[in-house]
């Protein structure tokens, strides 16, 4: 993922499909506090670091301040409308029609503020203060930015993206983007207010929220888009994450429910499915029914991010362990055996329901968190109300 360039600097991989290369530094701030691990530390804030700057001096639009680039996961064109598509192109990667480089999506721009933030988290840990306030800076531009050209108020959401090029240059398209709602959540971009108008307004097929609702002209529910009405459990997962955070155990609840009911049905988590009929079906692109795998990664941790994040609310902080749980009525007791934790493995239970914590403990002791420098198995109680 990560290459030096010729002073010896680390960079992520600079490929053709630069949206996503931000998403590494969330992640490696993330394995950090998980970890622990220094020398990770060292590397990845500098990785992370040349990498936004590069693709700030590349792919960033001054006038209205955001990231250009297509949407996270969005690589097909089965994920925009026309334009950028072109009806008479027939590739189905997203960068081979015009304008597809210059639009400026939710999604991307909200993990470009995550990631400024994991850089001045990281650069913080290393003790470079000016460097943390620079990125701290730049979060904080990106995220006016986001809320002054992306913000919907009369509908209470997001758009999909801004055209940067050709005659629709300057407009936004009112598409519901799943991936980029949850991450307005996630990121810290939405505030409060906002947070409570997306979980409301967005819309849910019977089998989950899709990755772009509704359906662009050339689709229907015969024939889905790929990355249109369509569910990808990933999306899923990261919009039940969000409606925890958000205080909504109601949506969490429907998310978990909606990836269990369509992924324990043969024991394969599968990539993608049929918003109407839960069926596994790769959608369509480019005049054709494509394939969904089986056994998907992304799929599975979209599950397990459900469980460990939303339903346990487990958070990883340099030095500890903290939980915010939200247990559904009538989900609990509910236990999490064997989680590792740096040396330690806890089993974690949760009693009540709701999110309010009225007690807990480890191994019997009242404790609100758990200490990154236990070893050995421990237990961890808490009680909900």
């Amino acid at each position: 993922m990560c290459r030096r360039r010729d002073d010896g600097t680390l960079i992520v991989q600079q490929d053709n499909q630069w949206w996503d290369q931000i998403v590494w530094a969330v992640a490696a701030w993330q394995h950090y506090l998980t970890t622990g691990d220094r020398d990770f530390l060292t590397d990845a804030c500098q990785a992370a670091a040349n990498t936004v700057r590069a693709d700030r001096s590349q792919h960033f639009n001054e006038k209205y301040g955001l990231f250009e680039g297509p949407a996270f996961l969005q690589d097909g064109i089965a994920g925009y409308p026309s334009p950028p598509y072109d009806p008479g192109n027939t590739s189905s990667f997203v960068l081979d029609h015009p304008g597809a480089d210059r639009m400026m999506c939710l999604s991307t721009n909200c993990l470009f503020h995550a990631g400024y933030l994991a850089c001045a988290e990281m650069a913080d840990e290393t003790g470079d203060r000016r460097a943390a306030a620079g990125f701290r800076v730049a979060a904080a531009r990106l995220r006016a930015a986001i809320n002054t050209h992306l913000w919907r108020p009369g509908a209470g959401s997001y758009g999909y993206f801004i055209h940067g090029t050709g005659e629709r240059a300057g407009r936004l398209e009112t598409y519901q983007e799943a991936n980029g709602l949850a991450f307005a959540v996630l990121c810290g971009v939405a505030s409060r207010q906002q947070v409570r108008a997306v979980l409301d307004s967005t819309h849910h097929e019977p089998h989950g929220v899709v990755n772009v609702w509704p359906h662009f002209s050339r689709f229907d529910d015969a024939h889905p888009g790929r990355h249109n009405v369509i569910v990808w459990p990933m999306t899923v997962g990261m919009w039940g994450h969000a409606a925890a955070v958000g205080g909504r155990s109601d949506l969490l609840a429907q998310a978990v429910t909606d990836i269990a009911g369509l992924e324990h049905r043969d024991g394969h988590f599968w990539e993608i499915h049929n918003a109407r009929t839960g069926a596994v079906d790769g959608g369509w692109q480019t005049g054709q029914q494509w394939g969904s795998e089986p056994d998907q990664t992304w799929s599975a941790t979209g599950y397990l991010r459900l469980i460990h994040r939303g339903v346990f609310g487990i958070g990883h902080e340099r030095d500890r362990l903290r939980f915010t749980p939200r247990l559904p009525p009538g989900w609990g007791p509910v236990t999490l055996r064997d989680l590792p934790y740096r040396e330690a493995t806890l089993d974690i239970t949760l009693t009540g329901a709701g999110h309010r914590v009225v007690s807990s403990t480890v191994d019997g002791h009242r404790s609100a968190t758990v200490p990154a420098d236990l070893t050995g198995r421990h237990r961890v109680r808490i009680e909900l109300a």
